[in-house]
């Protein structure tokens, strides 16, 4: 057995610490939880309009959908 390791501290560099970061406040989980909510919801009314405006635009007439090989 190796009896002489031993933990020695490296005096060729000194040691830098860095310093602590500012901790969270205890609500950061429930302000993403609020920030995914209102994203989410931005998005889905976004998708939600534009299927609507599309859909009045065909009902209307306004745009033609072709479909290959459907004649009438």
């Amino acid at each position: 057995m190796n009896d002489d390791l031993r933990a020695e501290p490296d005096l060729d560099q000194p040691a830098v610490f860095k310093p602590r970061r500012k901790p969270r406040s205890k609500n950061w989980l429930a302000y993403q939880i609020a920030l995914g909510i209102i994203l989410g919801g931005s998005v889905l009314w976004t998708l939600a309009t534009l299927i609507s405006f599309a859909a009045a635009r065909l009902l209307l007439g306004q745009w033609q959908v072709t479909v290959p090989g459907l004649t009438h």
